[in-house]
């Protein structure tokens, strides 16, 4: 696959995902972020471009990239880290800005807000190794 363009917009993100979430990866379109909350993994695509609530607010370059950045990201979680996607959910809920959230099969889909606090949150050793899985690519 060739090397895409990044994306440079304005764009500002949720305070709650940063508070929440431990970004992962800068890729062309999106911000690769992971909840921190180890008993429900979700990870989240969100795209650098500021108030977009659906997919009609991208173009047609930056709805190709997403899906690529998706199918990427599926690719990355099967292939290095063993873990298979249950559901992929694209939605401007929560943060205000739309976003993709995959959901592992390992987990039961969750029934709360992604922000809410008293998470089991991953230790920094954990991050890390996740980290570095997202760097070698």
């Amino acid at each position: 696959m060739s090397q895409k363009k990044k994306i440079n917009k304005p764009f500002l993100v949720h305070a709650g995902l940063k508070e929440e979430a431990v970004l992962l990866a800068d890729w062309p379109l999106c911000h690769v972020y992971l909840l921190n909350d180890r008993a429900s993994p979700v990870f989240i695509l969100l795209p650098k471009i500021q108030s977009i609530k659906s997919l009609n607010d991208l173009n047609q370059e930056e709805r190709f990239l997403l899906m690529d950045e998706l199918a990427k990201l599926e690719n990355l979680l099967d292939a290095k880290m063993g873990q298979k996607c249950q559901l992929v959910e694209l939605t401007s809920v929560e943060i205000h800005q739309l976003h993709a959230r995959l959901y592992l099969e390992a987990q039961a889909l969750p029934q709360k807000s992604i922000l809410y606090k008293g998470k089991d949150a991953y230790l920094e050793a954990e991050l890390q190794q996740i980290k570095t899985t997202f760097d070698s690519i």
